[in-house]
């Protein structure tokens, strides 16, 4: 697992983004063999005091009731990730929803140029 914000190899970009915008079963695929499947998501806002608000739906070939399904934020204060939440209760091929909230002390949060990042990962089998 990356332990820093660093662009992974496989970009999450800009037609990704597009595509799970809404709930509307469009979803982007990730697979993993004997490691961990990672999503990184980058968002920036014009300032690094507005309230962080997450939420993803997922879906997992993978039950979370084997492997968790994972949410993190990055700190950059103490440069490490946070999880924010997270699931070990669904089953393979089901939509749930994960979430967080950061509303104090925001700015640990953001970067230099008010970016933030998350990720949400699952180990693989």
């Amino acid at each position: 697992m990356p332990i820093d914000d660093t662009n992974l190899s496989i970009d999450f970009g800009g037609s990704d983004y597009v595509k799970v915008r809404y709930q509307d079963n469009i979803t982007v695929s990730q697979t993993a063999s004997n490691q961990y499947a990672v999503f990184l998501f980058k968002d920036q806002n014009a300032s690094s005091d507005y309230e962080i608000h997450i939420r993803c739906r997922v879906k997992s070939s993978l039950a979370p009731l084997i492997r968790d399904v994972i949410l993190q934020i990055y700190n950059r204060d103490s440069s490490a990730w946070e999880t924010l939440d997270s699931n070990n209760t669904s089953g393979a091929d089901t939509y749930f929803i994960l979430t967080g909230d950061i509303i104090t002390h925001v700015s640990k949060y953001y970067d230099a140029n008010n970016w933030i990042a998350c990720r949400l990962y699952q180990a693989s089998l």
